[in-house]
């Protein structure tokens, strides 16, 4: 029972809507993060200057500058990590998206535990097999027109 051309698109409409919302998150915390550096790199730069003027002791600077250069590295980490390009994830996802219209594919490329997730959504938890005849109160909206179909071969009983 392969999804239609149609839902395939609504899908990867949605996907896209999704990783789009994604980037612009991470964009906004880019900003965010970025403005937190250079403000740890001016605390760290007064520190300095007052063990240069001889305002505060060893120690102080000591503690406070590796204090602030834990931080500053951990900012730096972060916003390199959210600032990767994120072309792959989109040409990633055109690829597999056309593999939706072939399920019994992507059936048999997964493992079991992903094989009972694909089945979970299809028909909402409840397909069972008795008698050997599949059987299932419910139906993902996608897979009607193909209800038929696998009805007429007793295959399916809805």
């Amino acid at each position: 029972m392969p999804l239609s051309v149609s839902h395939v698109n609504i899908i990867r409409k949605n996907a896209i809507k999704t990783i789009e919302k994604e980037l612009a998150g991470n964009k906004a915390l880019v900003k965010e993060q970025t403005l937190q550096l250079e403000k740890l790199k001016e605390r760290l730069l007064a520190v300095e200057e007052k063990w240069i003027n001889d305002q505060i002791t060893k120690d102080a600077y000591e503690r406070w500058s590796g204090n602030y250069n834990t931080e500053i590295s951990s900012l730096k980490s972060s916003i390199s990590r959210l600032n990767i390009d994120h072309s792959p994830v989109f040409l990633i996802l055109d690829k597999h998206m056309q593999t939706l219209t072939d399920l019994k594919y992507v059936y048999d490329q997964a493992d079991s535990i992903k094989k009972r997730v694909l089945i979970s959504l299809g028909f909402d938890s409840n397909l069972y097999y008795e008698n050997g005849v599949y059987k299932t109160p419910t139906i993902l909206e996608a897979f009607i027109g193909d209800q038929m179909k696998v009805s007429g071969n007793s295959l399916l009983i809805l």
